[in-house]
């Protein structure tokens, strides 16, 4: 009987170790199990951040002037000319922007000859094409008729992608835009245009928008100074409705003006927005928020219109 004892007694034991080591070995795989987690993240974390170098750094080599010389290790032999994307819309739909943020990239629109740098990014599930920026002063906008043709400015800061490079893109397509605003009291404002186009130089890069909506009220297409179908204007080609002035002139800088503006967004920065003189509004201005505040920041962006919801031609 008490061998029987015993024996059941070494078997308990062993079955107790037998229990703590599959415990021990449990607790391991668990171990190992959270250790693979961690290192899955690592590793998908790293390849998000190599596919965004991998683009911008083809961004970079195809924005290098012409004469720069490019590192070997960079060079990829070819005979065929590179390709480039229409507009940032393309380079979002093809999977080339995947992350939200700034991205410098080289376009090339349909009947462009030569491709040109863009500032793009991604909102409601698309691309867009940056036209113009302003937030904090540093570059002038009082400019002549080829430097608004042409553009001017930083796209990492203020700039005017320029007259031509707007026609091109939005004259191969449908477009949209988009405009947000914000002023100095924090509140941010957008609004939207369901068409958007601009015509060539020899019609003077006539605008054409309409098919508003947006939280700052329309101050493109209103009633009393509509600025659709208004030619562009500078200080040195007047194409304004005003028969004794040169709006441009007036207020310093190129936009679409009418008899004169509802809106003026290549306006001089005011800091905190109060005009120098109150009876000279040369700020940047979008009257259906204020008529004589100037603007914190804009931003203008354009992309492809989504099909479904084009309005009638304008």
């Amino acid at each position: 009987m008490n061998e029987t004892r015993n024996t059941l007694h070494k078997e308990s034991v062993t079955l107790k170790r037998l229990q703590h080591r599959i415990q021990s070995q449990a607790v391991t795989i668990d171990n190992l199990n959270a250790n693979f987690d961690a290192l899955e993240s690592i590793v998908n974390n790293l390849s998000r951040i190599v596919d965004k170098f991998e683009w911008t750094m083809r961004a970079n080599l195809e924005a290098r002037p012409v004469d720069a010389p490019i590192p070997p290790h960079l060079v990829v032999p070819t005979t065929q000319s590179p390709i480039y994307p229409r507009d940032c819309d393309e380079v979002y739909q093809s999977g080339g922007m995947r992350y939200l943020g700034d991205y410098y990239i080289l376009v090339k629109p349909e009947r462009s000859t030569t491709p040109f740098r863009a500032l793009c990014k991604i909102m409601e599930g698309a691309g867009w094409t940056v036209i113009q920026r302003r937030h904090d002063g540093r570059e002038n906008f009082t400019r002549d008729w080829e430097d608004y043709k042409h553009g001017f400015g930083d796209l990492q800061a203020e700039f005017w992608l320029g007259n031509e490079n707007i026609h091109l893109l939005t004259t191969q397509d449908d477009y949209e835009l988009r405009i947000v605003m914000e002023d100095w009291d924090g509140r941010r404002h957008h609004a939207e245009y369901d068409r958007f186009r601009v015509s060539g130089e020899r019609s003077n890069f006539k605008l054409h928008v309409s098919g508003y909506h947006g939280n700052a009220g329309d101050s493109l297409t209103s009633f009393y100074h509509s600025h659709s179908g208004m030619e562009f204007s500078t200080y040195d080609r007047d194409n304004d409705r005003r028969l004794y002035d040169n709006c441009a002139e007036h207020y310093g800088s190129g936009w679409w003006y009418n008899d004169c503006y509802e809106s003026h967004l290549n306006g001089k920065f005011y800091p905190h927005g109060s005009h120098d003189n109150f009876f000279i509004r040369d700020g940047i201005l979008w009257n259906k928020i204020h008529q004589y505040a100037s603007l914190k920041s804009t931003e203008m962006m354009i992309r492809p219109a989504p099909k479904a919801k084009l309005p009638n031609e304008i």
